[in-house]
């Protein structure tokens, strides 16, 4: 189950000891760590921080006059966040991020990134040029506070579109200096690593332009199904707002191409973190098959190579505060050095998602994602309710798949590569046998109570 990779991993090597051939082109050799100018990081950790024990995010004001994260600016999430029924799971996808992402990086330093990723784009043939385009066809997808993505038409193929929006803040908004700049920072980011990377369950970049004269655009290929957080909304809103959650054999398609994806990102000469997973940047195509998308704020370590074989994946003191508050590791929010694992402990949640239809942390915290980072900065460690895995044979399966991938020590939590495994074997082996077994038991007992 999940997608035909081309490259799978040794699942029984963590992935941080794969030697997996490096795509990363020459140009990503250059950063091996974040600047970490006393002008840029320090005044950002400080100030997410604050705004993770204020709970002062991105907010807005209920009918109780209480604060809530603010949404994105889209109408179905309006909805979403007005539902009753369920949290607004997307509402605290404005995070840190932002901020955290936008450490200093020297005008002259950029300048020269962006030209030689026009450069490379140009020797790979993948410059494309919004004249080339169909406006007459173009449908905005989403718009957030920085970015708009649309599906637009390009040489008779539809593709979706990146575009940095211009002043999406206030001119005297404090906030955000030069938000613009923060953006195309994180475009940049993207783009280098989309240049680098080729795996069917990453999605695809088709081309891209950051000619001086024309507004930065970076093409992908468009994922006709959304992402998965918006498929589960609308599935509820079908079954008039019963619980969802995807099929066994869905949930487990979903887990398993998600494995795939990070396995290959983690065990790359120089692996790549992505630092932001969640339902949102889960992308389906038309046949429901998922890809990780956004790299904005991914991290590119050290090779591999360089660390002579003693440690392979060293813990960098790297940006805090980096990613959506709901599925963020502990240790990011602690700004205490992390590694690849921070995207298991996201994984995690994910699967959490997928398997009970249940959004992570919601008896914790309801539609308040802040209090789950006050409680770890206080040091407590909540974890999503499994006391119910007893009923289900595939939560009994899954939980200690969980409780591992989740585990309060980064270093204890499975390696992409080992959690790959762990998911195979339960679904050749376990889940799907557990579950037909449990259809044939009812089967077998409506039998005895109709004679």
């Amino acid at each position: 189950m999940g997608a035909q990779c081309s490259v799978t991993p040794n699942p029984t090597t963590p992935a941080e000891f794969e030697t997996t051939p490096s795509r990363i082109p020459a140009f990503l050799q250059e950063e091996q760590t974040d600047i970490q100018e006393d002008m840029g990081c320090d005044v950002v950790k400080k100030f997410s921080t604050n705004m993770m024990l204020q709970g002062s995010e991105g907010t807005t004001t209920d009918q109780n006059g209480e604060d809530t994260p603010s949404p994105f600016l889209l109408s179905d999430i309006e909805a979403l966040q007005k539902d009753p029924l369920e949290e607004p799971w997307s509402s605290e996808v404005e995070t840190p991020r932002r901020l955290g992402s936008g450490c200093y990086v020297a005008p002259g330093a950029r300048e020269e990134l962006r030209q030689t990723l026009q450069t490379q784009l140009a020797e790979r043939q993948l410059l494309v040029s919004a004249r080339e385009m169909d406006e007459t066809k173009t449908k905005v997808l989403v718009t957030t506070l920085k970015n708009r993505v649309s599906v637009v038409e390009l040489q008779g193929q539809m593709v979706a579109t990146k575009r940095i929006k211009h002043d999406p803040f206030p001119q005297e908004d404090e906030r955000v200096e030069n938000a613009y700049e923060a953006s195309l920072r994180e475009m940049l980011q993207e783009l280098r690593i989309l240049m680098a990377i080729d795996h069917p369950c990453v999605v695809k970049l088709i081309g891209a332009n950051l000619a001086a004269d024309e507004d930065p655009i970076v093409v992908t290929e468009y994922m006709e199904g959304g992402d998965v957080e918006h498929f589960m909304f609308r599935q509820r809103q079908a079954a008039n707002g019963q619980r969802f959650k995807p099929s066994l054999p869905l949930a487990m398609s979903w887990s398993i191409s998600v494995a795939e994806a990070l396995a290959y990102l983690h065990g790359l000469d120089q692996p790549i973190i992505h630092r932001d997973l969640k339902p949102l940047n889960l992308l389906l195509t038309k046949d429901l098959q998922v890809k990780i998308t956004d790299f904005g704020i991914s991290k590119v370590m050290v090779p591999t190579a360089a660390s002579g074989g003693t440690d392979p994946c060293p813990a960098p003191v790297m940006t805090g505060g980096i990613g959506t508050w709901r599925y963020m590791a502990p240790e990011v929010v602690r700004h205490e050095p992390y590694t690849d694992r921070v995207d298991i402990f996201s994984f995690s949640l994910i699967v959490y998602l997928l398997f009970t239809g249940n959004t992570p942390f919601h008896s914790f915290c309801g539609n308040k994602p802040e209090r789950i980072l006050q409680s770890y900065l206080a040091g407590r460690e909540p974890r999503p309710d499994l006391s119910f895995a007893f009923i289900s044979p595939t939560m009994r399966l899954l939980k200690p798949f969980l409780e591992d991938a989740w585990n309060a020590r980064a270093a204890a939590r499975p390696s992409a590569t080992e959690c790959l495994a762990r998911l195979q074997a339960m679904n050749s082996q376990g889940v799907l046998h557990a579950v037909q077994s449990r259809v044939r038991s009812m089967v077998s007992w409506k039998r005895l109570v109709t004679q």
